[in-house]
């Protein structure tokens, strides 16, 4: 499994290796080509919607984050009780079983008591 793991991850560095390749070049021609510093202003201004893209992307990823936090800690507070009430139970246990001993060591004492008056 981490395996498959391993290859998806290369691939996706491959890919993205590439795409910031091609990019570069791309821009890397189109400045050579273009020597007017207007064109390239005006160049620069076709991305402005890639920048509202990723704002907007980055806020959903925001929101999903804070809600897969409070899933996460709902979790950590439900197993919190758990061990909270198994911990009591525990210490219940531990308790009545304390005592059961003591009566056992008392009866001893008694019964011992008795049979050495006789």
């Amino acid at each position: 499994m981490s395996n498959q793991k391993e290859e998806s991850d290369k691939i996706l560095r491959y890919a993205a290796y590439a795409i910031a390749f091609i990019i570069i070049v791309l821009l890397g021609t189109y400045m050579l080509l273009n020597d007017d510093i207007t064109n390239r202003g005006t160049f620069g201004d076709m991305f402005g919607f890639a920048n509202s893209l990723f704002t907007g992307l980055s806020f959903v990823g925001l929101l999903v984050t804070i809600i897969l936090q409070r899933q996460d800690i709902k979790g950590q507070k439900e197993e919190l009780e758990r061990q909270n009430t198994a911990i009591q139970v525990q210490g219940f246990e531990n308790t009545f079983f304390q005592m059961m001993n003591i009566l056992f060591k008392v009866m001893e004492e008694v019964f011992f008591m008795i049979k050495k008056g006789d």
